[in-house]
């Protein structure tokens, strides 16, 4: 279907739709670069990289997201020789210098990067792709890989619905401007779910602006503005990646202090034999209220849940550290933390917000 009025839709051309409201939800696609795009049918993408039959001997993972962490990690894991490339010098979705420091350190021991690579030209071969590229030095390489994965990350799909006619404004990529609180794209009666927001990519948000979208479209043009939850995304490699609430390239560094902790020396990840890893928690100096966190860690999984319950609960740093801890956990290193960035606020007793009717989401 696609929009030929503000809320006329045609189907396939046989079927006109004039609806009172409209939800937009039509999820996202990946993305493929160039020059992957000239042989789109000869690479993979993680919408089917779960279908092939046999692990291939060797697997190029284009993008070092956290799509390309998770899969290139595991693939090395299960014997796959693996290589990941990048224009760029980010792993993962940290912003945190420190954390992204260590992840550099960590991933780079294990696995095959080409961090600033560009690349050259990528040639269907009967034993699979070569590709041709420029490493962070200059140098040119070219190698022949069984399969290529990109994971250069994913868009809205948007392409073909017509949102020219409807009347939106639209943003320079072409996406609806949109409220995350009402789902609503400006005072039209369309509403945005999901991936196809270009908001955050995640089931949880989606799930949300589903029922947002969903009640609003029903009520219009009664429209209600939902509180949304504290940001909240984790990524399953090893060590495990968090970001909480605010992140780090967020934050007002004049208006915050940071508490630190490693899992280098912490007692139960020296157990299990997971030490490696940092947490970095962040907090506001006027309230003391915690306001994000990033982890780079073992079972993060877990410590993020805690700490995005925390943020949006409005907690400051004495009342979370008013909450029971066991030994021996891994949960110790975040009360260790805690316990750092209250040194640096310098508070003692309660300290809260003033402001308490301030939103804990968006």
């Amino acid at each position: 279907a696609r929009f030929v009025g503000p809320t006329t839709l045609d189907v396939d051309g046989h079927t006109h739709v004039e609806a009172r409201a409209v939800v937009i939800a039509t999820g996202s696609e990946p993305v493929i670069p160039p020059p992957f795009d000239a042989v789109r049918e000869h690479v993979m993408t993680s919408d089917d990289v779960f279908e092939i039959p046999d692990l291939p001997e060797s697997i190029a993972v284009i993008g070092t997201g956290i799509i390309g962490l998770e899969l290139g990690q595991a693939l090395h894991r299960l014997g796959v020789d693996v290589m990941l490339f990048t224009p760029f010098d980010e792993l993962g979705p940290f912003t945190d210098p420190s954390i992204q420091a260590l992840a550099h350190e960590i991933f780079g021991a294990e696995l095959k990067l080409q961090l600033r690579s560009k690349m050259l030209s990528a040639t269907a071969v009967p034993d699979g792709m070569q590709l041709h590229w420029t490493d962070s030095d200059g140098n040119e390489h070219r190698q022949i890989f069984e399969r290529v994965l990109v994971a250069a990350g994913r868009r809205p799909r948007l392409k073909g619905l017509g949102l020219e006619n409807t009347g939106l404004e639209l943003d320079a990529r072409g996406q609806p401007v949109w409220d995350p609180h009402t789902t609503q794209a400006g005072i039209a009666p369309i509403f945005v779910a999901g991936d196809a927001s270009g908001h955050i990519a995640l089931l949880h948000e989606a799930s949300d602006e589903g029922h947002i979208a969903g009640a609003n479209a029903m009520s219009y043009p009664e429209v209600t503005a939902h509180v949304r939850r504290t940001p909240l995304a984790i990524a399953f490699t090893d060590p495990q990646m968090a970001l909480i609430g605010q992140h780090y390239s967020e934050l007002d560094l004049d208006e915050v202090e940071i508490g630190t902790a490693s899992f280098e020396n912490q007692g139960r990840a020296r157990v299990i034999g997971r030490n490696r890893g940092l947490l970095r928690v962040y907090g506001k100096r006027h309230c003391c209220t915690l306001v994000g966190a990033e982890i780079f860690g073992p079972e993060a999984e877990h410590l993020a849940h805690l700490l995005a319950w925390a943020v949006q609960q409005r907690l400051s740093v004495p009342q979370a550290l008013e909450m029971p801890v066991y030994h021996p956990v891994l949960e110790e290193g975040l009360r260790t933390a805690l316990r750092r960035l209250a040194k640096k606020l310098r508070v003692t007793g309660q300290c809260r917000c003033e402001d308490m009717a301030i939103a804990p989401g968006i």
